[in-house]
């Protein structure tokens, strides 16, 4: 009985497989495709510790009891993203539309730390006005991210495999 079910289940396997036939080749990817493979490998582990960064930043902003807590979080945040911004500069592309998203992308990102440098400075200070100057640029900063960002996603649309 053990060898009949063995036999089934192969045949099930089989079956599901193709019927043991190659599986039909993948396309070769496409130049674009390619370059869009290349620069998602270069910037994930970027965007991950970006989203940790991020998330810690929020986490110790919200329940930050006082105004130096706050400007610490703020701190934190623009050193986090100057280091990055250094390895950042590194990747380049082969493929002119995500080179040039790419820049505006670093652009956006040093205007958004040194708008946490000065929200930073404003919870230092006291200084509500300067807080909130920071604040519209970094809001500003981040648009531009986002702009960017989607031009990326429109040129790269899905993950490509190399």
């Amino acid at each position: 009985m053990r060898g009949v079910a063995l036999a089934v289940a192969v045949g099930v396997a089989v079956a599901a497989c193709g019927g043991g036939k190659p599986a039909p080749a993948k396309p070769e990817p496409t130049p674009r495709e390619r370059a869009c493979g290349r620069y998602g490998l270069k910037v994930a582990p970027f965007v991950d510790r970006f989203d940790a960064a991020l998330d810690a930043f929020m986490t110790k902003s919200e329940g930050a009891e006082d105004d130096a807590a706050r400007g610490d979080g703020a701190q934190t945040l623009s050193v986090f993203l100057n280091d990055e911004l250094g390895e950042l500069r590194k990747i380049d592309s082969v493929d002119e539309v995500l080179g040039d998203a790419h820049v505006r992308m670093l652009a956006a990102l040093e205007e958004v730390s040194l708008s946490l440098e000065q929200i930073a400075t404003g919870f230092a200070l006291g200084d509500t006005r300067l807080r909130l100057r920071a604040t519209d640029r970094m809001v500003s900063a981040m648009t531009r991210w986002n702009e960017a960002t989607r031009t990326i996603v429109r040129r790269c649309p899905r993950r490509v495999e190399n």
